[in-house]
Formats: C-alpha cells, sequence, structure tokens
C-alpha cells in the first residue's frame, strides 16, 4: 500500500512539474521575445515588430510597447524630415527649393499624396511664390 501511495505520489509530482514547466514557457517566451525587441530598438533598430498573441498582462505588455515602437518610428521619421528640411535650407537660398524641400518632406512625414505651399505678399496679399507636388517631390503646377 505504502508503495501504491509513493508511486501515485510519484506520478502527481511529475504532473505538477510539467505542468509548471508548461506554464512558465508560456510567460516567460514573450517576455524573451520583448527583451529581444527592447535590445534591437536600442541599437537603432526600428524596423522590429510585436505581435502580442494573447489578452493577458504579458498581452497587455506587449500591445503597449507596440504602440510605443509605433510612435517612436514615427518621431524618427518626423526628425528625418525636419533633419532633410533643415539641410536643404542651410544649402540654399533659393526660396523654390527650399519650398520644396519642406513640402516633400511634410508629404512624406504625414504620409499625403500631394500638397502645396504659397508664399503671400504682405503689402497686397498677393502669391509671392508658390509650389504643388506630390509625395516623390514631382511638381503638379505652378
Amino acid at each position: 500500500m505504502i508503495a501504491v501511495n509513493l508511486m501515485i505520489s510519484a506520478l502527481f509530482l511529475c504532473i505538477g512539474a510539467l505542468l509548471a514547466y508548461f506554464l512558465s514557457r508560456r510567460i516567460v517566451r514573450p517576455i524573451a521575445r520583448l527583451a529581444q525587441v527592447a535590445e534591437a530598438v536600442a541599437r537603432g533598430d526600428l524596423t522590429q515588430t510585436i505581435k502580442p498573441k494573447s489578452d493577458d498582462e504579458v498581452g497587455k505588455l506587449a500591445l503597449s510597447f507596440k504602440h510605443m515602437l509605433d510612435a517612436l518610428t514615427q518621431s524618427m521619421r518626423q526628425l528625418e524630415s525636419i533633419n532633410t528640411i533643415s539641410a536643404e535650407a542651410a544649402r540654399s537660398l533659393n526660396t523654390n527649393a527650399v519650398l520644396k524641400s519642406v513640402l516633400v518632406g511634410v508629404l512624406k512625414t504625414i504620409e499625403a499624396e500631394g500638397g502645396a505651399i504659397y508664399l503671400c505678399e504682405e503689402e497686397n496679399g498677393g502669391i509671392a511664390e508658390g509650389i504643388c507636388l506630390n509625395r516623390s517631390g514631382t511638381l503638379q503646377s505652378d
């Protein structure tokens, strides 16, 4: 009888250990993936993606991390556009070239198909200069 009780206890112990192992892997694996992505982002790799797979606390953490990564990527895109605009403005005193650079940067940042910038004369309110482009920088009209 003692031997049977010991075998039943050993069986339940093995089942409990296996259950604990699989449950811990279910928690640890997504957190380890988040850590890998965080390290890659810290190195400047913003191409990483996070796909939350659950609605529990770990899934909510992954979703929050995804939102943070998306916002960081958008901020970097905006910063790159600002740097491009600044560099063009510093290189050129040509108003039309500066307007084109500014407009292309804004269109790419906000992902618009096209847009226009017009400079108005203060004295009479007329248009001094203007430019109308698509996102690739192709002149639409003058």
